[in-house]
Parts: C-alpha cells; sequence; structure tokens
C-alpha cells in the first residue's frame, strides 16, 4: 500500500475530514491502493516550524481539533521544527498541554532538534519521533544512522536520485515529500526556515520574501520541478525500494492547492471532477 500524509490537520481541518469521509463512503472513486496513514500539522505555538501560525489556540479547540482524526484512526503529526528553541522554551505551557491532551502511540512528532527530541522521548514517550526534512542533510550515513529507529522525511533534492535511494539501509522509515514547489537546492531554505521560527517565536508576522519565489503553485511549479514525485513514479521506482511512505505539501499554502494534489495523488482519473467539486463546498 502507498501511504500519504496529508499536510495541515489545524488549517483545513474542513477539507481533512470530509476527504476522509469521502475514501471511506465512496472508496470505489479512489485508488486501491493508496491510504491516508497520517496528517500533519500544529496548532499555533512556539514550538512549530516551517510555517507561521499566527495567534493561539485554547484547549477545548485542541481537542475538538484532533478528536474525530483520533477516532478514525488517523496519526496526527505535530510540526515540532522551530530551528531557535533552546532549553528555556521545553517548559512553555501551551505546547506541553497540546501534548499531554494528544499523547497517543497513534500519533508522532516532527522534529529537526535533538534536544526538543530527547525532551520528548523523556516525559511523552508513546509518541513516535519523526525527523523532519527541514534539517536540510543529503548525508547518507547520517540519514541512515537518523532513520534506523525513527522515521525520517527526506530531502526533497534527493527524490529522483535513485542511486542514492537503492543506499538507503531502512527505506521502510523513509518518508518522500513529493509535489514541493521549491527550485533544486534552494539557496534561501535554511534562512527562510530560520525566519518563520523567528515569526512563531514571538508571535510576530512577518512574510519572507523569496527571490527564487516564481508562482509556485501546483501546475507551474510542483509538476514541473525535477524532484516531482508522480503517482506512477510511486509504483514504478519507489514501491520497489521497499519506500510507501509520502508526503503531500501544502501547510500554509491555499486550500484549493491542497484540493488539486489530493486529486491527483490520490482519485482515480475517471472521478477526479466529481471529488473536486465535492470537495470545493468545503472551502471557506
Amino acid at each position: 500500500m502507498i501511504l500519504f500524509s496529508l499536510p495541515d490537520y489545524y488549517g483545513i481541518f474542513n477539507l481533512n475530514l470530509a476527504l476522509l469521509d469521502l475514501m471511506e463512503n465512496q472508496r470505489e472513486k479512489f485508488y486501491d491502493d493508496v491510504v491516508v496513514d497520517s496528517i500533519y500539522g500544529s496548532f499555533p505555538c512556539i514550538w512549530n516550524g516551517g510555517r507561521f501560525y499566527e495567534g493561539g489556540t485554547s484547549f477545548g479547540n485542541i481537542v475538538a481539533t484532533t478528536t474525530p482524526f483520533t477516532e478514525r484512526g488517523i496519526s496526527l503529526r505535530h510540526t515540532f521544527t522551530n530551528c531557535l528553541l533552546t532549553e528555556e522554551h521545553l517548559n512553555d505551557t501551551l505546547c506541553n498541554k497540546i501534548c499531554e491532551l494528544t499523547h497517543n502511540p497513534l500519533h508522532g512528532i516532527n522534529v529537526n532538534s535533538t534536544l526538543l527530541k530527547s525532551y520528548l522521548e523523556e516525559k511523552y514517550p508513546d509518541f513516535y519521533i519523526m525527523w523532519s526534512t527541514t534539517l536540510c542533510t543529503e548525508d547518507l550515513a547520517q540519514i541512515n544512522f537518523l532513520s534506523e529507529k525513527n522515521l525520517l522525511v527526506l530531502d526533497y533534492n534527493l527524490n529522483n536520485n535513485f542511486e542514492f535511494l537503492a543506499k538507503l539501509e531502512h527505506p521502510e522509515n523513509i518518508e518522500i515529500l513529493v509535489c514541493e514547489t521549491c527550485i533544486p537546492n534552494c539557496p534561501n531554505r535554511k534562512e527562510h526556515y530560520l525566519h518563520e521560527s523567528n515569526c512563531q517565536l514571538f508571535n510576530e508576522t512577518s512574510h519572507y520574501n523569496c527571490p527564487w519565489v516564481n508562482n509556485p503553485t501546483f501546475y507551474t511549479g510542483a509538476c514541473q520541478q525535477p524532484h516531482y514525485v508522480s503517482i506512477d513514479n510511486i509504483r514504478q521506482n519507489y514501491l520497489p525500494l521497499g519506500i510507501n511512505k509520502f508526503k503531500i505539501m501544502g501547510r500554509g499554502r491555499p486550500a484549493i492547492e491542497a484540493i488539486e494534489n489530493y486529486i491527483n495523488y490520490l482519485v482515480k482519473p475517471e472521478y477526479k471532477d466529481d471529488i473536486r467539486m465535492q470537495l470545493l463546498t468545503h472551502l471557506g
């Protein structure tokens, strides 16, 4: 089976819930070999990284948001990848409450910090740990070491380097980011992550202007990149290597893009228009 991780359990909650319901009630319209295994994202909190979320959330909203996915057996992966965390941030009340309310072996946490990883493993041992693509590592030895005991989202620049992929020692623990819109080897990537982390830490909105962005939508960005991975490519090249976990990007992006990605990877061709229209009714 092909296991997909969807974006943004918080930002596009209604859309993701609608998709799961459609996959359950109209299963014949979706590819037989695809499963939604998890949804990644974060509530607005200082541990969040990768994309900035303004504001805060209530304890009641955390429960109301996460419970429907938990009841469906969908793994939630908190994206706690703020690059600027120090020991003083580990005791943050909201972040720890998020962990307390969702502490369940079904759920996991994306990290890029050994400091936070150690803290979580000691205080919330039921979570599984996943190394984030924000590590920005292309070192084979490091990837093989980190993926020995934990899941790891591979740097997108390595997606179609099949000579490299064949050397992975734990392909069952590797997840591939299939539709990244960023250019190959973006020179501003780490700077962008630091910018978003700083905004989240101080809850200050500040748009990051990347000079390499050129209308990066699904149609004009992701599917034209050399690191793009199609559903046919998954079946033909990745499954034979033992890689069956794939991540759809879209956190912090317009929901319409998430819909197009869902249609592209999950839905049989003859039902794409039908499912698209049904999902569009859940926007707004």
